[in-house]
This record gives structure tokens, C-alpha cells and sequence, in this order.
């Protein structure tokens, strides 16, 4: 069954709840769509490990992330060093939070438009 479900997420879609519960099942389709993660159960989309695997496939996944998720952030340093555009899904106080603005600018410049005016000319002095 695994082994179907790595063409991705047109599998889970109409996937058992066991299966969507299942974790060796959803990093399985993981593997050829991050997005696939929306079908995942919430278990597992609280699961920091197979999130991460999910933004190295496709950042966009983090919007089907356990919003818990989205609040911490050694999680989220995690997920903006895969991929800077992951600041986007961040937590609004993170986005406040200097060392973490400046992680995003770090990788790419663009992250500054996820940021407030004011994280956006301290980063741009530091950074």
C-alpha cells in the first residue's frame, strides 16, 4: 500500500483514516507531493519531523501544519532554513522576532515582505 501512495496526494485523498493516520504512509507520499500533507491526519501534521519533510518537498505545506507548529520557533528556524518562504506561515510574533526575521532575510531578501515596517529597517541595518 505504500508503494501506490507515492505518486502522492490523489492516494490519500480517499485514503482510510487509518492510513491517513499512518505515518510511514503519508512520508511515503510525502516523497512525490509536500502538499500531500493536507490529507494527512492531525496527528501527523503535528508531527514536527514529517512536516519538515513535507516543506523540503514543497514549502506551501506548512499551511496544513498543527498551528502549534507555526508558533514555535526552533520549529519554524528549522523550516525557513529549507526554505526562506516558509516565514510567510510563521506565527506573527515570530515575524517580530529579530533573530528569526533575519534568518528569512538571510536566505533571500524577499522574506522582508513577510516581516512589519518596523522588523523590516531594523533587519535591513543588521543583516
Amino acid at each position: 500500500q505504500i508503494e501506490e501512495l507515492r505518486i502522492g496526494r490523489a492516494l490519500l485523498i480517499g485514503a482510510s483514516v487509518d492510513v491517513q493516520d499512518d505515518c510511514a504512509a503519508v512520508v511515503a507520499a510525502l516523497e512525490s507531493d509536500g502538499l500531500a500533507l493536507a490529507h494527512a491526519s492531525e496527528t501527523i501534521r503535528a508531527n514536527p519531523r514529517v512536516v519538515l519533510r513535507a516543506v523540503a518537498r514543497d514549502w506551501r505545506a506548512l499551511q496544513f501544519a498543527s498551528p502549534a507548529l507555526l508558533y514555535n520557533r526552533s520549529f519554524m528556524m528549522k523550516a525557513v532554513e529549507i526554505d526562506w518562504r516558509s516565514i510567510r506561515y510563521a506565527a506573527p510574533a515570530l515575524r517580530s522576532d529579530v533573530d528569526f526575521a533575519i534568518a528569512g532575510v538571510r536566505q533571500s531578501v524577499h522574506a522582508l515582505e513577510f516581516l512589519k515596517s518596523g522588523e523590516k529597517q531594523f533587519v535591513l541595518k543588521v543583516a
